[in-house]
């Protein structure tokens, strides 16, 4: 069957209805509306200042332009029912019913190639800015929570085993390195997303004597595209937010899962806010830390948002394929899935309460002095690899028996080698392991002063 719909294609024969399901994307696009007006507001204010729209005609289809904008601000506008194929035809439709034939002027010198680049760059413009700004929300947020733990000695791990001992703020301050990073490849996604696109045309450029500079001036961007084939068929920028949007979920992930882990009662580490946990259908005793296992889950579908957008341009001729037509289900879910849960992370980690007890019980788990004590050896004039095995049947005798390394005794320690003095017990406490690594980026205490003096000069918390 066939049906009729509202296109600016120019086509006689209509598509069949399975087509038209296939082919229109109004519903998926409808969130461009305010960019497809502004961009043919810009436009049509181009074509007025080159002379090819006369005064009269330009401003009756910018106050039109207007009037639609109004309405979609004040909700009066809704897709539901209109058959148009997408956000442009909609709104070439709508201001030609506004207005009259003077509306089908709008259209004039510009091909929906680079229009619907012009309103994507746009959207996604105005979205890195608010991802930028939970991101930094997030950031003050841990950066509160590593404050207020600079002297809070707690177990540094490798493979999820007890390793070295460390700050809290210290492990805090390595996600908030991360996301800083994050945000530094956001801001520079934006940076190439500023680019206009519009005075491109379908592939080659177009005839009227439009200022493509001026007009990206009117729309907020800082500079134009500069060559016509490339800017309607560029899809980099929405690759580039993509792979940083998975960056940055993966990295929150991480944190997800260590908010999980910390918050069970087996570890208790940390108790997190009763708004953030959920309880169990069965079970009463349940505090699910459902919010933070959800962030974790949506990482897996921004991550293949960014591999499905790699795909969707490979091997792709220039320029424009209507394959480019799927860039914006990934693009949008993107957007709303990053924005929501840096959004709800940023609200959570407020109520997170770091459990001291929990953590001093933890640090006498696992041998953490055990570098120590291969360094005090070290310092004994014994090389690090003697230093090292030493200490391996230091600890393996430790645990036979039941003691911490602060518990052994120094005979015991002078048998397995007579260079042990009594200020082997020095080198074991662990405030003072912790100080030693005074180093640019250790977990020293006047270190993680420097390091949070430092960040927070940078993220204004």
């Amino acid at each position: 069957m066939v049906s009729e719909s509202h296109s600016i294609h120019n086509k006689s024969i209509a598509l069949a209805e399975s087509a038209q399901a296939l082919s229109h994307t109004l519903s998926v696009d409808w969130r461009l509306l305010p960019y497809d007006i502004q961009t043919n507001r810009a436009h049509v204010a181009g074509l007025k200042r080159c002379g090819t729209l006369s005064a009269a005609i330009a401003d009756s289809i910018t106050q039109s332009l207007d009037r639609l904008m109004n309405d979609y601000r004040a909700g009066n506008l809704t897709h539901e029912g209109c058959s148009d194929e997408d956000v442009h035809s909609y709104v070439e439709r709508r201001v030609i019913a506004d207005i009259g034939d003077n509306g089908k002027r709008m259209h004039t010198g510009k091909s929906r190639n680079d229009q619907v680049m012009t309103d994507s760059r746009l959207y996604l413009k105005d979205h890195i800015q608010a991802i930028g700004s939970e991101l930094q929300a997030v950031l003050r947020a841990l950066g509160e929570l590593a404050e207020q733990h600079t002297r809070t000695i707690f177990p540094g791990f490798t493979h999820f085993q007890p390793a070295q001992p460390i700050v809290f703020a210290h492990h805090v301050m390595a996600y908030m390195t991360m996301l800083q990073r994050d945000y530094d490849r956001l801001m520079q996604c934006y940076d190439r997303t500023d680019c206009c696109p519009l005075g491109a045309g379908a592939i080659a450029g177009t005839n009227y004597p439009i200022d493509r500079e001026w007009v990206a001036t009117q729309l907020g961007f800082s500079r134009v595209s500069t060559n016509s084939m490339d800017a309607v068929a560029d899809r980099d920028f929405m690759i580039e937010f993509v792979s940083v949007s998975a960056i940055v979920m993966g990295h929150i992930s991480r944190l997800c899962e260590e908010i999980v882990l910390w918050a069970s009662p087996l570890i208790g580490f940390i108790h997190v806010g009763d708004a953030f946990t959920t309880g169990s259908s069965l079970m009463p005793q349940k505090r699910n830390p459902d919010i933070a296992e959800l962030i974790r889950g949506k990482s897996a579908r921004v991550l293949g948002h960014s591999v499905t957008m790699h795909h969707l341009v490979k091997a792709l001729p220039l320029t424009y394929n209507r394959d480019l037509q799927e860039d914006k289900p990934p693009i949008y879910d993107t957007v709303d899935t990053v924005w929501q849960s840096l959004a709800a992370l940023a609200d959570m980690i407020p109520t997170i309460t770091v459990q001291q007890a929990a953590i001093q019980a933890a640090v006498t788990v696992g041998h953490l002095a055990a570098t120590e004590l291969a360094d005090y050896l070290v310092s004994k004039s014994i090389p690090f690899r003697e230093a090292h095995e030493i200490t391996g049947k230091i600890v393996n005798a430790a645990i036979k028996s039941n003691q911490t390394l602060q518990d052994i005794p120094l005979t015991e320690y002078r048998s397995f080698c007579q260079n042990i003095d009594q200020d082997v017990y020095e080198w074991l406490c662990l405030e003072r392991a912790v100080n030693r690594k005074l180093v640019i980026g250790g977990t020293a205490f006047e270190c993680i002063d420097a390091q949070v003096a430092q960040l927070k000069e940078l993220i204004k918390w």
